[in-house]
């Protein structure tokens, strides 16, 4: 069944809305939107601060944090709070959130993957030479799910493959519980199966399990997975809890993926314009 249902969505991957081949991409990566929205934002983010507590201040808010470098604590007031922490982090943080909401934190945390990647440096683009792949992915029905090979940097003299993009709940445990040396050496083996003599072509290694990321806990949210929780969960974190808003890719549609961390965000400030509007 699980080999059966790998082939099935192999098959229609690059049909999706969301998953269609590469056509632009931005140079650099992905972090350079990021890059792009501090520069035109300017000096008012504040860097290193640990939330510690989210509280009520009459109609108001306070939010305490800590700084990691100082250990020196700061508490901010503000009229609104655009609250975009992870569930499963938000989860353990001390606030004055309504008892609906708070019992959504604590069920939601409960439905992120526990995704894992791990990317090798390569001395030579073996995969272009030896194989004609320029871009694209290998699935498979290991531990490793997915190989992905770069669609950047096309015959340069070396490059960076994802050898494992891992969204399997069981298999994305099993790294979790692995140290990093043992996550290479297991994407290795899995590597070998597709690729004879994967292991001489490969080097460095680098992974990532995002369960174990200490202001993440988890990839992303998937609520679409657990029926009733739409419904159940997301539409109690969908309106304003007083004076906190909740944003990030887990309030959107298009969990996952910064467009829906975007769209969050817009439907968000949107929210808090119409009660400002209201309110003169």
């Amino acid at each position: 069944v699980h080999e059966a249902r790998i082939l099935a969505t192999a098959l229609t991957f690059a049909e999706s809305w969301s998953q269609s081949p590469t056509m632009l991409q931005p140079v650099g990566g992905m972090d350079r939107i990021v890059q792009s929205l501090v520069r035109a934002i300017g000096g008012d983010i504040v860097y290193g601060q640990v939330v510690e507590q989210i509280l009520r201040s009459g109609d108001r808010a306070q939010i305490v944090s800590r700084d990691r470098r100082s250990g020196q604590t700061v508490t901010t007031g503000a009229d609104y709070v655009v609250c975009t922490i992870p569930l499963p982090v938000l989860k353990s943080i001390a606030a004055d959130f309504s008892p609906p909401v708070k019992r959504a934190i604590e069920e939601g945390a409960g439905l992120y993957a526990p995704a894992a990647k791990v990317a090798f440096a390569s001395p030579t683009r073996w995969w272009e030479l030896d194989h004609g792949l320029y871009g694209g992915i290998s699935w498979t029905s290991r531990d490793i799910n997915q190989l992905w090979y770069p669609s950047h940097g096309i015959n340069g003299k070396k490059g960076v493959l994802i050898g494992a993009y891992i969204w399997d709940e069981a298999a994305a445990r099993r790294y979790a519980n692995m140290i990093p040396a043992e996550r290479h050496k297991a994407a290795i083996a899995d590597g070998e199966r597709i690729h004879p003599g994967y292991s001489e072509r490969v080097g460095a290694a680098a992974s990532v399990v995002w369960s174990k990321v200490p202001y993440s806990l988890g990839g992303w949210a998937e609520w679409d997975f657990t029926p009733g929780a739409r419904q159940t969960i997301y539409s109690v974190l969908l309106p304003p809890d007083g004076p906190f808003h909740f944003a990030g890719e887990h309030m959107s549609y298009v969990t996952g993926w910064q467009e829906g961390a975007v769209q969050s965000a817009h439907y968000t400030v949107g929210q808090i314009a119409e009660r400002v509007k209201a309110g003169r």
